[in-house]
């Protein structure tokens, strides 16, 4: 295991500006019209340029939000952009002065993520606002001062919220975040020593659940049942090239939309496939290697003295995993929702409490020698 580096720390905060003017002069000269296809469709709905046709519900709220704080007048993607990158890396430099030191792996994380931020995420686009909502949860999640079971409640709420007015299967994971919260919890105290085949049978709990609540809802509505068990073959994504299509045809069972739900989930934490159409992707295969080895090892860490900020975080982000295994339509659209999640997923990756104790239990327990 590589050793932390306090000048990995400082080599961050000082390449997050230059990280961001890069990216965003790689955004704006290098990548094709079809990278801004939604943001010029909500910047013209905000301005009412008219200069492309307006559409309803997503479109509509954020370009509503985009238009009630347009107090200087932006009327370009580049205005948009930039502004919102800035704020948000100003606001990721205290972020990560939180963190004790970082080692090669964790910074090259880091500068993946502001890679993937600033040309994805930091834009006049729906993701700012997912990547708002984490970031309220992160605030939650830090804060000191809270109890726990209201850390909890306000998580949950905050999945509600959004929910309410953004994107409605936000309840979903609200859901099952509050069963993986009593779930690790009940790891974190009964369970001795975590192996593999204890993740295991984790994993096996995580995705029975999840199948009782999607049998549950039919009872509370046929109608947006039948929407999520069929919602692969409602998705137009004839212009994406890393659709995620079904292997099986599911429609009308909710047992075969299980099978393709636990196929496409590896496929989607294993995203190998992506390789077969370019290079391109590489990137996006890196990143989801990263995020799925931190994911195991702090998974693999849990018992009695892990602190609550890796419980919480542990539960919201991977309901937020569960959840997107069964909405997110291509692979590119996966892993750009997934980027927005970064004040929470930082927090498994990066967290100074985190990291140090389970820097500590490796060196002197070896909890997980199956990924050493």
């Amino acid at each position: 295991m590589e050793s932390l580096k306090p000048s990995n720390k400082m080599l961050a905060l000082v390449m997050l500006i230059p990280l961001t003017i890069f990216c965003k002069i790689f955004q704006f000269n290098v990548l094709p019209s079809k990278y801004f296809y939604d943001s010029s469709r909500m910047l013209s709905m905000s301005t009412g340029s008219n200069t492309m046709e307006a559409w309803g519900d997503a479109y509509e709220i954020v370009s509503e939000l985009f238009k009630k704080i347009n107090i200087l007048g932006y009327t370009s993607l580049q205005d948009w952009a930039y502004t919102l990158a800035f704020i948000f890396i100003f606001i990721m430099f205290f972020m990560i002065i939180r963190i004790e030191s970082l080692d090669n792996l964790q910074l090259f994380f880091v500068f993946s993520s502001v890679g993937l931020l600033n040309i994805y995420i930091f834009n006049i686009s729906k993701d700012v606002i997912q990547y708002g909502i984490f970031f309220l949860m992160y605030l939650v999640i830090i804060n000191k001062k809270l109890p726990k079971i209201l850390k909890v409640l306000l998580c949950f709420y905050i999945f509600f919220w959004e929910s309410s007015f953004f994107r409605s299967y936000y309840i979903l994971m609200g859901i099952l975040f509050i069963i993986l919260y009593i779930l690790i919890k009940t790891v974190q105290f009964k369970v001795k020593n975590m192996n593999k085949k204890t993740i295991l049978i984790i994993f096996i709990i995580i995705f029975v659940s999840m199948y009782a609540l999607i049998y549950t809802s039919q009872f509370i509505s046929y109608e947006d049942y039948e929407r999520l068990i069929n919602v692969r073959y409602n998705v137009p994504n004839e212009g994406a090239v890393s659709a995620i299509n079904n292997w099986i045809d599911d429609r009308g069972s909710l047992s075969l939309y299980m099978v393709n739900y636990i196929i496409n989930a590896v496929r989607m934490m294993f995203p190998i496939e992506l390789l077969l159409n370019g290079p391109f992707y590489m990137p996006f295969v890196v990143y989801q290697g990263f995020i799925l080895y931190y994911l195991v090892k702090t998974m693999g860490n849990l018992n009695k003295n892990t602190n609550e900020i890796v419980v919480l975080t542990l539960s919201s982000f991977i309901a937020y995993l569960l959840v997107s295994f069964t909405f997110e339509p291509d692979f590119g659209s996966f892993v750009r929702h997934e980027a927005a999640t970064f004040p929470i997923l930082h927090l498994i990756v990066l967290d100074k409490e985190n990291y140090k104790f389970r820097r500590k239990k490796w060196k002197e327990e070896s909890l997980i020698p199956f990924i050493e």
